[in-house]
């Protein structure tokens, strides 16, 4: 077998990066106990693979504090569940209404595009709580959206 790398580092989309000065995870890197298509795929064309560790606590740096917690999310109040659905429903509301092909073209275009994260969970009157987690959120998935494009730009 021959693998050819298209980028100026091994790894594919495998990126380890920082948030908040902590190391990071930015990309793909591991398969999880769930994924049974790709660990049978795995299997069959005889890729190695690692078992990893998936039991316990995640840790999340949470207003000052490191703070363990179980499942995909840290625990938060009925409040801070029902504050955080709400704002999902409203976001893909917003979402729906864009077109994919042409964002400028949507009804509130220039309104949100003059919007920050911030600015549009005030203007939804969300708690501290889930500005706090979306603000985590917003972190991370710029990180990666900035590793991506230095990667294709380092690859062009």
């Amino acid at each position: 077998m021959l693998v050819l790398e298209g980028r100026d580092r091994v790894g594919g989309r495998s990126f380890t990066g920082s948030v908040a000065g902590l190391p990071a995870d930015l990309g793909g890197t591991f398969v999880g106990p769930t994924q049974d298509a790709v660990l049978a795929l795995a299997a069959e064309l005889e890729v190695p693979t690692t078992p990893t560790h998936h039991d316990g606590k995640n840790v999340i740096h949470w207003r000052g504090w490191a703070r363990p917690y179980h499942g995909t999310i840290p625990k938060l109040s009925l409040t801070g569940l029902l504050d955080i659905g709400r704002l999902r429903w409203q976001f893909e509301r917003i979402s729906s209404s864009i077109p994919v092909a042409a964002p400028w073209d949507a009804r509130r275009a220039r309104e949100l595009d003059g919007m920050s994260l911030g600015d549009w969970l005030r203007s939804m009157r969300a708690t501290a709580s889930s500005r706090d987690l979306m603000a985590i959120a917003h972190e991370v998935i710029r990180r990666k959206a900035v590793a991506v494009a230095n990667e294709a730009s380092s690859a062009a």
